[in-house]
């Protein structure tokens, strides 16, 4: 048998919801994004997949 390192990617998924005020929903959409960055999550769920396998050294 061998060691072998091998990288996982794992990717969150949170959901929130941002009051804005826009002249349009393509607006809020935009304005929100913006404003994502600095608000607070709880994560509700997680994928893991496998990115590279190297046998170690």
């Amino acid at each position: 048998m061998k060691y072998y390192t091998v990288e996982i990617v794992r990717t969150g998924y949170s959901f929130g919801q941002i009051e804005v005020l826009a002249e349009s929903a393509s607006d809020a959409e935009k304005l929100a994004l913006d404003e994502a960055k600095s608000h607070l999550y709880s994560e509700k769920d997680a994928d893991y997949h496998v990115d590279n396998v190297q046998e170690s050294k």
